[in-house]
């Protein structure tokens, strides 16, 4: 069975210590100016219309960013190049799928209308991947937006 350290060996959660604090600032100012100017070099498409596979490359940026900011076995240099990579990728899958429809079809959903005027759109909704609860008596569609829509049986 595993021991609780004593209270003077426990992880300071609060506080550890100001190098740290003064790593996060000297890090962390360089890096984010960089991610800024990386993704204004990049152009507005980076970012611009959030469908799923941009929300994922959003995501890593954040995360790339965070692990920068917060880990020090990550290198500012390191972690620069890390953002650089993510905006080139994601340059190269937007110069892609601007070239072939076949490259936008596999990286990009089309968006589907599930719910019109009152009424789910039945073909929409068959098409679509519901979630059904244990009971049966609720089906739920989760959108890109980030509402749910719930149709109950019965």
């Amino acid at each position: 069975m595993m021991s609780l350290p004593a209270w003077d060996e426990s992880p300071r959660v609060f506080f550890d210590s100001w190098s740290g604090l003064a790593r996060v600032v000297l890090v962390g100012v360089p890096a984010y100016a960089a991610l800024v100017v990386f993704i204004r070099l990049s152009g507005k498409r980076t970012l611009a219309k959030m469908n799923a596979f941009d929300l994922v490359v959003t995501v890593a940026l954040g995360s790339t960013l965070a692990s920068i900011l917060t880990s020090t076995e990550v290198a500012l240099a390191e972690g620069l190049v890390a953002l650089a990579l993510l905006v080139l990728l994601q340059l190269l899958v937007a110069w892609g799928a601007g070239r072939s429809s076949r490259f936008e079809a596999l990286v990009k959903a089309s968006p589907v209308m599930l719910f019109y005027r009152g009424d789910f759109l039945g073909a929409a909704l068959r098409l679509s991947t519901p979630r059904t609860n244990r009971a049966g008596s609720s089906t739920t569609w989760g959108l890109a937006s980030g509402t749910t829509l719930t149709r109950r049986s019965g």
